[in-house]
């Protein structure tokens, strides 16, 4: 259907398989193979507002919202939007954009509901198929293997047959217990979330009690609930069952991590044991005492029970509900009236937990916070929604830590922390319990953010911020917030002394982290601004203070102020160590999530590069500098002193390259990946083994074109259409310019062949 429609939806009941449905599908390598620059997936489950949509599929594509379309409209990818319902019609207006701006974009959705786009083709997804109602019956003659055979080929009963000996793995499909495998899964219409939960009770039930227990809710909740479509009455009917099989401890642990969207264990005992309600009649089981000591257990036991996915991978282990088993964990917690007092555990557990991590990120656990602030993100957002109703002040606090530990930046998504600081702080004003000092660092914060995007807002909001403090008090943060912008918006080298004062009073208030970022960015504006023997101390104490911290991203962005000191020092040796050091660090794996500080490593290697002599690779590492840049959101020249160093750079790579081959080898630098880029930013191997970096279909179409076949045919043969094949070419013209800056059409066969011939080692 891809091949057919440029967006199609999948339709169907919530746990039903949409979503593994689509997963499937887009990793195939039937799928996979035909679009070059990838497939990409946007989850907008626990989006709920569209004014976030889209950020949210912006920040999945690693880019800034305001890129979105731009970036879209060269690209041949897959994009996944999964869980649209409760927006559809902003996904469709979404939808019907990015189409309208990017020929070559694909889109596939699940949805509840059609999203009525112009072109939809709608994919209905149904429930599994059942056995015919016949195998239900006991028939013992010679038709029994008959009906064995179509009961074992039914898709239903495939599912219940293999998740059964994951629960029994001596359990066998047999003629013994055929018809009540039939009988079962017919009873639970063929849902898959539905088949799954019954075959794990095989652990503690027979067969047969199993199919007599949801046969008689199934009932009940037909006669009692007959409003209820007929699917979900038999999915509610299912979970109905599961609960009350669970005992009374799994019970009150279940309906209270239904507030978590995901979480670790100690996380779980620090919100949900105790006793929530005391004043609820003793006779409200969720009110009771659930111990500390009893949760890992109690956990342990929901995940044999298919109400929890443990997530093994991670350290320490992260578990998660079912989106629907959630939804019913949190009715359960509602209709107990549990569930307010449970969201402000939530929220205070993460103002607590924020706190921390913005006073403790940058230190040797530096990559193992790093890492839970991205997987806690989907919580924090959800505290922060709660709190925006609840308590404002509280969720001003959540949000205001976060930003101090540079996640939403290093994640691409400053927007979205402007929306939450702006729609907090507006909550918390309208209290009028707001205190000054408070009110005033939020202000600060809000206009750093902007300053971030390039926004001359900043000023303004600074102004408010300067305003809000009270006579004859200060704030660090506002003089923290006051230099960087006096140098990044304003390029005064007075920002200097404000920087390293917010910096001493940052070490006053015992707030280390926030220490190191205002010496850091002083150090900044020292090594651009301040003559060369100064700044050289100023960035050998900063080096060592980063160095102590045992931290990696923190030592990688201190080397980058000290190579540039040995830039304007002219020892390019010390400034060539000092940035692969730097650009080594940002590639590790558990720090490459921070975006701004491998961009800036990226524009560090083409500085160096190019004051070395190495046109040819400064050009590559300057475009795919500049497309990270783009992609990002990070903002380079309009800081102080950089655009300076830019620009001599870049004259040197203009008088040594001319303008034409400048230009070709960038293009080479923006259809670079990440991993890519670094190599070539390090003078390492492609990992790819193709120095040119074609994709495994721009290969395919170059083998053809290497033997001189037209476009037309080369459509033909891979299935795809002649403008499809021209894109393929220009995108290998493009790529091999770093080889042949004279590439023509009327060459263009001769190139590739001797490309070609080279990689394989042909003579």
């Amino acid at each position: 259907m891809l091949s057919d429609a440029r967006l199609v939806t999948l339709i169907g009941l919530g746990g039903v398989g949409k979503t593994r449905l689509a997963l499937h599908a887009a990793s195939s390598e039937e799928v996979t193979r035909v679009y070059d620059d990838g497939v990409w997936l946007a989850d907008l489950t626990r989006i709920d507002t569209p004014d976030l949509l889209r950020g949210t599929v912006a920040q999945a594509l690693g880019v800034q919202s305001s890129a979105l379309q731009e970036h879209l409209a060269s690209k041949h990818l897959l994009l996944v939007l999964d869980n649209c319902e409760h927006l559809t019609n902003a996904v469709a207006e979404l939808c019907t954009r990015l189409l309208q701006a990017a020929p070559d974009l694909h889109i596939l959705a699940t949805s509840r509901h059609v999203l009525d786009v112009p072109g939809e083709q709608r994919l209905p997804v149904g429930p599994l198929a059942l056995p015919p109602e016949r195998a239900t019956v006991e028939t013992g003659d010679e038709d029994e293997l008959h009906l064995l055979a179509e009961t074992a080929g039914s898709e239903a009963v495939a599912l219940f047959a293999a998740r059964a000996r994951e629960a029994d793995p001596s359990w066998r499909l047999g003629e013994d217990n055929r018809a009540l495998v039939a009988r079962l899964v017919r009873a639970l219409d063929g849902i898959p979330l539905a088949i799954e939960l019954a075959a794990r009770r095989l652990r503690t039930m027979s067969l047969h009690d199993i199919t007599e227990g949801i046969s008689d809710r199934f009932a009940l909740l037909t006669t009692g609930r007959g409003m209820l479509q007929d699917h979900h009455a038999t999915l509610a009917a299912t979970l109905d069952w599961s609960w009350e099989l669970l005992t009374d401890e799994e019970q009150r642990l279940f309906a209270r991590l239904g507030v978590l969207n995901q979480f670790t264990a100690p996380a779980a005992a620090a919100i949900c044991a105790g006793r929530t309600s005391p004043d609820l009649d003793s006779n409200a089981a969720l009110g009771e005492h659930i111990t500390t000591a009893s949760i890992t257990d109690v956990i342990s036991d929901l995940v044999d029970k298919s109400l929890i996915i443990a997530d093994t991978s991670s350290s320490p282990t992260r578990y998660r509900l079912l989106e629907t088993t959630r939804e019913y964990a949190l009715r359960h917690l509602r209709e107990c009236g549990e569930e307010t007092t449970l969201r402000r555990r939530h929220a205070q557990w993460l103002q607590a937990w924020t706190a921390r991590a913005a006073d403790e990120h940058r230190g040797p656990h530096e990559p193992a916070w790093l890492a839970g602030l991205h997987l806690n993100m989907p919580n924090v957002r959800e505290a922060l929604d709660f709190c925006s109703r609840d308590d404002p002040i509280r969720g001003l606090a959540i949000i205001n830590a976060t930003v101090r530990t540079a996640i939403w930046e290093h994640r691409g998504a400053l927007t979205e922390a402007a929306y939450w600081m702006q729609r907090l702080l507006a909550a918390a004003d309208a209290t009028g319990r707001l205190p000054a000092r408070r009110r005033a660092d939020a202000l600060a914060w809000t206009a750093m953010l902007h300053c971030q995007q390039g926004s001359l807002r900043c000023d303004e909001l600074l102004e408010h911020a300067r305003q809000a403090l009270p006579a004859g008090t200060n704030s660090p943060d506002v003089r923290y917030v006051t230099g960087a912008i006096a140098y990044m918006v304003h390029r005064e080298e007075w920002a200097i002394e404000v920087l390293a004062e917010a910096a001493q009073m940052f070490a006053e208030e015992g707030r280390h982290a926030d220490f190191l970022i205002a010496e850091l960015i002083g150090t900044i504006a020292t090594a651009f601004l301040r003559p060369p023997a100064e700044a050289d101390e100023a960035v050998t104490r900063h080096l060592a203070h980063a160095e102590a911290t045992r931290g990696p991203r923190t030592i990688a962005w201190a080397r980058f102020p000290a190579a540039v000191v040995a830039l304007r020092k002219n020892e390019l040796a010390r400034a060539e160590q000092l940035s692969r050091a730097a650009l080594l660090d940002q590639r590790r794996p558990d720090v490459s999530d921070e975006w701004w500080g491998g961009t800036w490593g990226l524009r560090l290697r083409f500085w160096i590069l190019a004051m070395s002599g190495d046109h040819t690779r400064a050009a590559v590492v300057h475009g795919a500098a500049t497309n990270r840049e783009h992609l990002t959101g990070v903002r380079s020249n309009y800081i102080s002193g950089v655009a300076a160093v830019q620009a001599s750079a870049m004259q040197r790579v203009l008088d040594g390259l001319g303008q034409s081959r400048l230009n070709d080898l960038m293009k080479v630098g923006q259809t670079m990946d990440w991993d890519t880029a670094v190599a070539q930013a390090l003078g390492e191997p492609n990992a790819n083994e193709d120095p040119a970096g074609l994709t495994d279909r721009e290969r395919e179409v170059a083998e053809l074109i290497a033997h001189d076949w037209k476009y037309q045919s080369i459509g033909a043969r891979l299935g795809i259409s002649r403008k499809t094949v021209e894109t393929y070419a220009g995108k290998i013209r493009t790529k091999l310019m770093a080889f042949d800056p004279t590439i023509t059409e009327t060459k263009l066969v001769l190139i590739v062949r001797a490309y070609l011939d080279r990689l394989r080692g042909t003579p």
